[in-house]
């Protein structure tokens, strides 16, 4: 049977956050507080969830990366052809859902490809949330039996006993 729902797209959202937030609030019968858009301002949200790499760049959000896989498509020919198939995989009735009808995927790609403009900065090899996931796949790897292991149980015993008071 059908249930209620809202959908909500990231372009919309990061274009009109004000229009998307209301419309969400409306859907879920909250009132809307500006505060929810201006995220970056409230000091509980210091290293919050999101994109790792750019989160803490911006109080509110952006719609700067909106084209971005475009630009990056557009010049990486191999990675191009792999979404390509990924897409072809990919059910019509779904895309139209989405809101990115199959007729239409591409098109920004094709168009950032025909157009001049400065190369995407290509992100660097080892940034601060590649490094932070890489040190902790490391220090998980067969933690529960090594010596690592056995320092982070105890460190969570004495935690807990900690804050039982």
């Amino acid at each position: 049977r059908p249930v209620p729902l809202i959908q909500v797209g990231y372009e919309q959202l990061v274009r009109q956050p004000e229009a998307e937030m209301r419309r969400v609030c409306e859907f879920l019968g909250l009132s809307f507080e500006p505060e929810a858009i201006e995220y970056g301002r409230h000091e509980h949200t210091a290293g919050g969830l999101g994109d790792p790499i750019t989160v803490n760049k911006h109080t509110r959000p952006v719609s700067e990366s909106v084209e971005k896989w475009t630009t990056e498509l557009a010049q990486a020919p191999e990675r191009l052809r792999i979404v390509r198939e990924m897409v072809a995989t990919i059910d019509d009735a779904d895309l139209e859902t989405w809101g990115f009808p199959r007729a239409a995927f591409f098109q920004p790609v094709e168009h950032a490809a025909r157009s001049e403009g400065r190369p995407p900065q290509r992100p660097p090899l080892l940034d601060r949330f590649r490094l932070e996931r890489r040190l902790l796949l490391l220090l998980r790897r067969n933690i529960h039996h090594n010596a690592f292991g056995r320092l982070v149980r105890r460190v969570r015993m004495l935690c807990d006993v900690l804050l039982r008071g």
